[in-house]
């Protein structure tokens, strides 16, 4: 409205101010927390609005995706939301992902996943059960990632399949694990060995939230090869 009564050299410049103006407000956010209806819906409004709001946010490094409970996880919308930030977030290093209760979520989220492997350097899975085994394999390709940290309050139980797979990410530095059942008894119990080969670790949380009767289901049997 005020254009008409502007200097078009006026306009020029208040038009350049408010650009600078957002892109130093964009610089200013580096996290977010998407709502489902971003990333969890196949149709052409849900990329529009994603695609939008990362046009604006273009220097996120975080990325926060939490699935309601209850309800059921659409992997081709997460696939197509996974692409949406390798195309327009260079900047992306961390992830967080919760709410994967079912097996059939993690087909979703580590299939969909693949594609950040070169540039996901933090990955946080919170309120989640353990992967199946057939799937673990699926962690091989986040190459550059750096630091772990998996919170399962859930009765799904940690197997030595997933600390074998957790044992060959040797490029990570910082791992964090926190688990309440366990496939071990006290009289057999889960070695945690396998994470001895984590040779650049800097620091290492391992925590049991599960009945303390059953606290010697799960040991380090060689605590040397973690000198």
């Amino acid at each position: 409205m005020l254009r008409q009564y502007m200097k078009p050299a006026d306009v020029a410049g208040a038009r350049l101010a408010c650009k600078e103006w957002r892109e130093l407000l964009s610089a200013q956010v580096q996290q977010v927390q998407l709502p489902p209806c971003l990333w969890q819906h196949s149709s052409p409004g849900q990329l529009v609005q994603l695609h939008r709001l990362l046009r604006v946010y273009k220097y996120l490094q975080e990325v926060r995706l939490a699935l309601p409970q209850g309800q059921q996880c659409d992997a081709c919308a997460l696939a197509q939301a996974m692409d949406t930030f390798r195309v327009h977030l260079p900047t992306l290093q961390r992830l967080e992902l919760a709410g994967i209760a079912k097996p059939a979520h993690w087909y979703a989220m580590l299939g969909s996943m693949q594609c950040l492997g070169p540039q996901l350097r933090c990955l946080q899975l919170t309120d989640i059960c353990w992967p199946p085994p057939s799937m673990l394999h699926m962690f091989g390709a986040l190459s550059s990632l750096q630091r772990l940290h998996i919170r399962s309050p859930h009765f799904s139980r940690l197997e030595a399949p997933h600390l074998a797979a957790i044992g060959g990410l040797t490029q990570l530095q910082e791992l964090s694990l926190c688990f309440r059942t366990v496939e071990g008894t006290a009289h057999a119990p889960l070695s945690l060995d396998p994470l001895g080969c984590l040779v650049r670790l800097t620091s290492l949380d391992v925590q049991y939230t599960g009945l303390l009767e059953l606290a010697s289901a799960v040991v380090f049997c060689g605590p040397t090869a973690l000198a």
